[in-house]
């Protein structure tokens, strides 16, 4: 199948006669990169990638660096549909600085209606007991802004957190969670942006991307 195809699958609710065709072929040409290396350049990557599928790509951009780092993942701009399909299927799993890349469609994930602020949990809305004690019995009440990203390794810290997740916008809290006694890391923490947007952009683009060689799972916060 196409990623044509996949895409237009995707598409809920709406004729593909209403969506003009040039939007299609624009959607269909920009591809996200992910589980880069630390270290990976725009430079290196766009060279691997153009090497591997020999494809017209147009740009790649892998982010601003921080600390040396930049920030796990890529916005491949492919010159069509066909370039792109060309880069998928040749360059996904492919290994660039001794990381297997994930090469797929750049689709953001559907905004949210009714300010539930969106579960991305694969239908989780429903269950309860998340292993917080905290949290049983508390009504579920998501502002669409915070998420939770888990499984974190022990030494990543808050601030360590709100510099990976800053990539996507504006962080108004991260927060490594703690045990009261051992002062140890539960291996969780929370990340608060300041619109649902950008909180809907970090599940997306971060899930499954390692920190502190540890890949982060990353679910809409539902109850703050």
């Amino acid at each position: 199948m196409c990623i044509r195809d996949r895409y237009q699958r995707r598409v809920r609710g709406v004729e593909a006669r209403t969506i003009a065709p040039e939007v299609i072929i624009s959607e269909m040409s920009t591809l996200y990169v992910g589980n880069l290396a630390w270290g990976t350049t725009q430079e290196n990557l766009l060279a691997a990638l153009q090497a591997q599928s020999q494809a017209n790509i147009v740009s790649c951009d892998t982010g601003t660096v921080r600390n040396g780092r930049t920030r796990g993942w890529a916005i491949v701009e492919c010159g069509d549909e066909e370039a792109a399909n060309a880069v998928i299927n040749n360059c996904n799993g492919m290994t660039v600085d001794e990381r297997a890349l994930t090469v797929r469609l750049d689709a953001k994930p559907e905004k949210v209606s009714g300010g539930a602020g969106g579960n991305t949990s694969g239908g989780a809305s429903s269950k309860r007991g998340t292993g917080d004690p905290a949290l049983v019995g508390k009504p579920e009440a998501s502002s669409g802004t915070q998420i939770v990203v888990r499984n974190l390794a022990w030494n990543v810290t808050s601030e360590m957190l709100k510099g990976t997740f800053a990539q996507i916008g504006d962080v108004l809290g991260a927060e490594v969670v703690y045990h009261a006694d051992s002062g140890r890391s539960k291996g969780w923490g929370t990340v608060k942006f300041t619109t649902p947007e950008d909180a809907q952009d970090a599940i997306q683009r971060f899930g499954g991307v390692e920190l502190a060689n540890r890949p982060m799972v990353c679910r809409m916060d539902r109850y703050n």
